[in-house]
C-alpha cells in the first residue's frame, strides 16, 4: 500500500472496559505522538548541567519514554504512570491484529488510506466514513 508508511494511528492504554480495569486499549484517531505532549515539558540536561539528548519529561520532571526524534517522526510511546496512563502511536503497517480490530469498532472517522487497508487486513465492509457496515460473508 503506498500511504500505509505515512498513516499514523495512536492509542490510549488506561482504566476501561465492563470493570474499569487497567490496561483497557482504545483508538483515539490518526494522530501523530507529538499531538499528545502539550502537558509535557523538553529537559536536554542532565542534573549536572550536561547537555543530553532531549527527552520529554511530565511536571515532576519524570522521564515519560519519548524522545524529541521519536515525537518528531510521529512514532512513539508516551508512558505517565507505567500503569493506568500510556498512549502511543505507529504506523499502520505496524499495527497487530487486536489494534486492527479496535480500529474497526471504532465508529470515529477514518481516512480513505486507513479504510482501504483495513478492509485489504479484514474480512469487514465500511461506509465512505470509515464506520463498519457490516462483516464480509465468505462462501
Amino acid at each position: 500500500m503506498k500511504n500505509s508508511r505515512n498513516t499514523i494511528v495512536a492509542f490510549h492504554i488506561g482504566r476501561g472496559g465492563r470493570f474499569n480495569n487497567s490496561g483497557h486499549k482504545t483508538f483515539i484517531g490518526e494522530k501523530r505522538i507529538d499531538a499528545f505532549v502539550d502537558d509535557l515539558f523538553i529537559r536536554n540536561r542532565d542534573e549536572d548541567g550536561r547537555f543530553m539528548t532531549p527527552e520529554y519529561v511530565d511536571f515532576n520532571g519524570d522521564p515519560v519514554g519519548l524522545t524529541q526524534k521519536e515525537a518528531d517522526s510521529g512514532i512513539g510511546t508516551i508512558n505517565i504512570d507505567h500503569a493506568y496512563d500510556t498512549t502511543y502511536a505507529c504506523g499502520i503497517s505496524d499495527l497487530d491484529e487486536g489494534e486492527i480490530e479496535i480500529i474497526c469498532e471504532n465508529d470515529d472517522y477514518k481516512s480513505p488510506e486507513l479504510v482501504s487497508f483495513l478492509s485489504e487486513k479484514t474480512a469487514y465492509n465500511f461506509d465512505k466514513y470509515g464506520c463498519v457496515l457490516e462483516e464480509a460473508i465468505e462462501e
